[in-house]
């Protein structure tokens, strides 16, 4: 790391309580690139479509370097279109008549090119969060090289971001006046918001962190409503220990003051994944209830150890 490097000034000094997340640089920008890809089909996690960005652009308000910048978002769009948009190898190969190689290049070249604008928005948002008027810049951004992307360079309208509330009919009427550009605009503004709200100083740091988590209740609301079409209060009433054992095992501690924002994500894919895996299995409900308290029964263990090892 070069100690020599300079720190950012404004209000970019605020960043440093939403380490360790903020330092993964390169790494927290592929993180939203595999983030999209769960998003879009074959997986179709369209909730993600809230949080995808934000490892991004926690990256591009973190990270001083431009050439880093530009380099974490070309490796993000590397991911995500390799990611959904693998068929074009097979369509070329099968179809197409072309060799193996030929193939391969193909494709390489058009992950390439794509990544180009991921890479653009990561090194120009750095930018606009330097400026008082930037956030609200950024999703404007975005949706320009969406726009871009599909009408004025390359001609590639697949995969925008507004796509994935297609399903959500409340926010998808958003789209009779202002197109899918408008329900993209929507999530990067969302997001932007969220980590504008967490970086505020001052003694209102406790308020702001309770609207972003009112802001993510609301929206998680909207979208169950529109996968149930009634409002259901008791929808999510036995979920508590599955969020309890994400946060445990994501590495935050009952004793609070530890935990990250990307250990606790991991945390609720891994406990997804065992869910998914007992449904899979053909398991009660009551057996799945005893794995996820065994699970929950040995992270807390474990914590306590690792409290009373470190105190």
């Amino acid at each position: 790391m070069n100690k020599n490097r300079p720190a950012r000034k404004g209000p970019h000094a605020s960043f440093e309580h939403l380490q360790p997340l903020a330092r993964l640089s390169l790494l927290g920008a592929a993180t939203s690139g595999l983030l999209l890809v769960l998003t879009f089909p074959k997986f179709n996690l369209l909730p993600l479509a809230a949080v995808a960005l934000l490892p991004l652009l926690l990256t591009a308000a973190k990270e001083p370097s431009a050439k880093r910048r530009l380099l974490g978002g070309y490796l993000a769009g590397l991911v995500f279109f390799a990611g959904t948009c693998y068929w074009i190898y097979n369509v070329q190969h099968d179809y197409g008549g072309l060799s193996v190689a030929e193939a391969a290049g193909v494709f390489a070249l058009f992950c390439a090119v794509l990544a180009v604008y991921t890479a653009v928005f990561s090194w120009l948002a750095g930018y606009l969060w330097n400026l008082s008027w930037g956030p609200a810049a950024i999703p404007l951004l975005w949706v320009g090289l969406e726009y871009a992307r599909t009408y004025l360079i390359t001609g590639f309208p697949w995969l925008l971001l507004g796509y994935a509330l297609t399903d959500n009919f409340p926010l998808a009427r958003l789209a009779r006046w202002t197109g899918v550009y408008g329900l993209s605009y929507l999530l990067v503004a969302l997001t932007v918001a969220s980590i504008w709200l967490l970086v505020r100083p001052g003694s209102l740091a406790t308020l702001h962190l309770l609207a972003v988590v009112g802001l993510f209740c609301g929206l998680s609301g909207v979208m169950q409503f529109s996968r149930l079409t009634v409002g259901d209060p008791t929808v999510a009433v036995g979920l508590e220990l599955d969020i309890i054992a994400s946060v445990v095992i994501g590495g935050g501690s009952l004793n609070g003051g530890q935990g990250s924002i990307l250990g606790s994500m991991i945390g609720v894919f891994i406990m997804a994944f065992l869910r998914n895996g007992c449904t899979m299995m053909g398991w009660p409900n009551y057996i799945q209830e005893i794995i996820i308290g065994l699970i929950i029964i040995v992270a807390v263990a474990l914590d306590q150890l690792r409290y009373r090892r470190d105190s």
